[in-house]
């Protein structure tokens, strides 16, 4: 008996959610435009939330990325250590370099 009232109430919803819907007749309020910040807020978030959902898509192979090839160490890593000795360069780059402005040896415009 359950499992007739059961079949009843599957096939009544399942007919249910193939029958047209009826659209109210109200206008729709005006969407406003997302601001720049908000925009840069939701990209900042979304930057946070993809980066481990991307290292952690293994897909079976038990490997960062996805990636299922041994010799992927030999590339990862020379990358990350020259990438880190060009940031140490450029840093002390960067400290070497006077921080007086550019804009301070021209005169004062008169007003």
């Amino acid at each position: 008996m359950f499992s007739k009232v059961f079949a009843l109430l599957a096939l009544v919803g399942g007919a249910a959610a193939f029958s047209p819907r009826v659209m109210p007749k109200t206008r729709a309020a005006p969407v406003a435009a997302m601001k720049p910040m908000d925009m840069a807020k939701t990209a900042a978030v979304a930057a946070v939330l993809a980066a481990p959902m991307m290292a952690g898509a293994t897909e079976g192979t038990n490997e960062i990325f996805g990636v299922n090839y041994d010799a992927i160490y030999l590339f990862s890593i020379p990358t990350i250590t020259i990438g880190h000795g060009l940031g140490l360069l450029f840093k002390d780059w960067e400290e070497s370099q006077d921080n007086s402005d550019f804009f301070d040896e021209l005169p004062n415009t008169p007003n």
